[in-house]
């Protein structure tokens, strides 16, 4: 999904509001040369290199780690976690029925579990 601001920039989503997080502008460049951009790539290959908790959750299929946007305003970084996810996973409150067990592993072919 991409946004169209007010300001007739180009973001990810309509929430990515941080300039930083904007890919192009539509008063510079045509919509297609925007959407083609490298940096839209990279944000979208960012939910295949998530970390922290997302990376052992049974939800991660359906969920993909929540909103990258608000991820990578929190941590600052492509591939961040889920940040409600995380900070519930680190004070202790995250379901631990949610979590795969370590005897679970990770099918590195798919990206799911088995």
């Amino acid at each position: 999904m991409i946004a169209l601001l007010p300001d007739l920039s180009v973001a990810p989503c309509g929430f990515a509001t941080d300039k930083k997080l904007r890919i192009g502008r539509t008063l510079k460049e045509d919509i297609r040369t925007i959407i083609g951009k490298k940096s839209l790539k990279i944000y979208k290959a960012s939910l295949e290199r998530i970390s922290g908790v997302c990376t052992n959750c049974m939800l991660y299929k359906i969920h993909k780690g929540d909103c990258r946007v608000e991820s990578i305003a929190n941590y600052k970084k492509f591939g961040s976690p889920g940040f409600l996810c995380q900070e519930v996973y680190e004070i202790g409150l995250l379901p631990k029925n949610l979590l795969y067990t370590s005897s679970v592993r990770k099918n590195k072919n798919t990206g799911g579990y088995k």
